[in-house]
């Protein structure tokens, strides 16, 4: 009798010795790997400068500016690069001066049009320049804008550069959300911004004041914009995820999120009204000095890479109404987001990079190639 009880006293303690172990153990990896990935992101930031210096000047009427011939370079642990901004204040191009038979393109956008991370003979538009067809591709964008000042910048200056075609590039990253904020979610630096009035589309903030952000606008994220406050505020798996980069990391790639289209439909409803609107006035100015505009789709890098991820999801539901409505309003729209999603699943390219986000050389080959059959 007491033998038994003995034994059976034994296995409890090695069992209660056995799951100590274990749970020491995983909680020993989880906190190695939480070392590991803060030590590692804490790296990768201290690498980079995100903005060269003197490569944009104040203005009243955007917010900021490229600076007229200015030149310098842009280092980051994932690329060194060059850039030039002409006398006019946009990425400078040997061939844009060259005389053109063709139609004359201007592209408006934003960091990923511009080039951000490759060097001035990489970017897309310098490509098609070199692509053997008699169009002239003029490199106008500026890195941080959203579709407000976009309108803004083809209605003061664009325009002036007598454009047979204007192209208007949407980052699906965050586009959308930016054109009713006084400050970019990813940048502090003040801006016009769009609202909807009575009469129509109504511009605040101009001149555009020198200020800083303040609290409640820096706190103000991508996610807020995606989730809505309700989720970011009451989620125990937000938080959870927020307060640990490993878990945040399971989260990504082993328990993704699955959003509600329905839901975020009726989310974006006023983002993509303003949008349309600003849309909407963009082409009436072009059509009034006699040119045309094309809207081009531009995912980001998890859109492509990993379809699974909240980024993707959002990206695709804008995508995919952005797609609709403008077949609806007849606005020609060229969806290189699908396309670069089904090249990558066919070639498993990389297209941007993986940390920095922006496209790399061999993304910007792949759009170029891509457009040149869609403009010429």
């Amino acid at each position: 009798m007491n033998s038994g009880l003995t034994q059976r006293r034994k296995k409890v303690r090695e069992l209660g010795f056995r799951a100590i172990t274990i749970f020491a153990v995983v909680v020993g990896a989880l906190g190695t790997g939480e070392l590991l990935l803060r030590f590692e992101q804490h790296r990768r930031m201290g690498k980079n400068v995100y903005e060269p210096p003197n490569l944009f000047r104040y203005d009243a009427e955007l917010g900021w500016a490229l600076t007229p011939n200015w030149q310098g370079t842009h280092w980051q642990r994932e690329f060194q690069v060059q850039y030039t901004i002409d006398e006019l204040g946009f990425r400078a191009d040997a061939q844009q001066a060259s005389v053109h038979s063709g139609k004359r393109h201007v592209f408006v956008g934003d960091s990923f049009t511009f080039g951000l991370g490759v060097n001035d003979s990489e970017t897309f538009v310098h490509i098609l320049n070199g692509g053997g067809d008699t169009n002239t591709y003029l490199n106008c964008a500026v890195p941080g804008y959203s579709t407000d000042q976009e309108l803004l910048l083809v209605e003061r200056d664009i325009l002036n550069l007598r454009p047979d075609v204007v192209d208007l590039v949407v980052y699906l990253g965050n586009d959308l959300f930016d054109n009713e904020l006084p400050f970019p979610l990813q940048a502090a630096r003040a801006k016009p911004y769009a609202e909807m009035g009575p009469t129509g589309l109504v511009f605040k903030n101009m001149p555009v004041p020198l200020t800083t952000r303040s609290s409640a606008e820096a706190r103000m994220n991508l996610a807020r914009m995606v989730l809505g406050d309700d989720y970011c505020r009451n989620s125990v798996r937000w938080r959870l995820e927020n307060t640990s980069a490993v878990l945040q990391l399971l989260g990504e790639k082993v328990f993704p999120v699955r959003l509600k289209p329905e839901e975020l439909d009726a989310r974006f409803a006023r983002h993509r009204k303003l949008f349309f609107a600003i849309v909407e006035r963009t082409r009436k100015a072009c059509e009034d000095k006699g040119a045309t505009l094309n809207l081009i789709l531009l995912p980001g890098r998890s859109f492509v890479e990993e379809p699974r991820s909240i980024s993707a999801q959002f990206q695709d539901c804008l995508r995919e109404q952005i797609v609709n409505e403008s077949r609806k309003l007849g606005y020609k729209v060229i969806d290189l987001a699908s396309a670069l999603r089904v090249a990558h699943q066919e070639s498993h390219g990389k297209y941007s990079y993986p940390n920095d986000g922006h496209l790399n050389p061999t993304g910007h080959r792949v759009v170029a190639q891509m457009l040149a059959h869609q403009l010429r």
